[in-house]
């Protein structure tokens, strides 16, 4: 009787701790990510002048300004899912 105790004790500890590393394990899923971004380099008549990059979400009038750098790149991050207008000015 003692035997069978410890047996069934083990297998309940077993399923105890196998239970507990797939409750752990559940959080580290990587969820899908709801943004994204748009980057791009401008060019303009000047190679070396920075410009004004203007990204409109086209539901909602929003608009994310960003200066490119001196090479005429630029990146807008954490957009929305949208369509989006993407304009160019000279500062």
């Amino acid at each position: 009787m003692h035997d069978a105790l410890v047996r069934r004790l083990a297998a309940g500890f077993r399923l105890l701790a196998f239970t507990a590393v797939a409750f752990v394990r559940v959080p580290s899923i990587a969820a899908q990510a709801t943004t994204g971004s748009v980057e791009g380099r401008v060019a303009t008549a000047d190679s070396a002048s920075p410009a004004h990059v203007d990204v409109r979400d086209q539901s909602t009038g929003t608009v994310r300004r960003v200066t490119s750098d001196r090479h005429g790149h630029y990146r807008v991050l954490a957009l929305g899912p949208g369509l989006y207008d993407v304009t160019a000015s000279a500062l």
